[in-house]
């Protein structure tokens, strides 16, 4: 059994994220206990965007700490992040009877209970992994599979590949 604890912002405030492929689903709902369930219902989720006046409530796999940023926003939108907690990643590493139905960790392999995709485990809770351009220490904090690693030399996610055209003249 596992607890979902929200931080909301006040209206007028919003999370933009660095990236859309961070964001998870778009959809219509009632009120912001409505839109906050859903975004419970996705293992993935850890942000969300509720517009009272629209009801559009947009959910991410991203956060403010490391994906995005908390901006201003003329409509009436509130602003909602997952808080995460120490206790709900103790099951980290261990076998993956300690994680079935669990928000917070996965099952990885049938083997151990590991943080979802795209998110990196930094010793107490699982972070999202970072984009481009982002600061970082290690390989691990970085979207991998956007093919993003920690650059020794400006600590930044940066895509790993050089790509060169090779243009031959006949």
């Amino acid at each position: 059994m596992w607890n979902s604890v929200f931080d909301f912002s006040s209206q007028g405030v919003q999370y933009s994220p660095f990236d859309e492929r961070s964001l998870l689903v778009d959809i219509s709902s009632n009120s912001l206990i409505s839109c906050t369930h859903q975004c419970t219902t996705i293992p993935r989720c850890r942000t969300m965007n509720f517009n009272g006046q629209t009801k559009d409530c947009r959910l991410y796999e991203g956060d403010s700490g490391t994906t995005g940023l908390i901006i201003s926003s003329v409509s009436p939108t509130v602003y909602g992040s997952l808080v995460l907690k120490p206790k709900n990643y103790l099951n980290y590493g261990l076998s993956c009877s300690f994680c079935l139905k669990d928000r917070y960790l996965t099952c990885t392999n049938n083997s151990t209970c590991q943080c979802h995709i795209h998110e990196y485990f930094d010793g107490s809770v699982c972070r999202s992994q970072k984009y481009n351009g982002s600061s970082c220490v290690t390989n691990v904090e970085c979207r991998q599979d956007l093919n993003l690693t920690c650059s020794n030399s400006t600590m930044q996610c940066e895509c790993k590949y050089e790509f060169r055209m090779i243009v031959s003249l006949i």
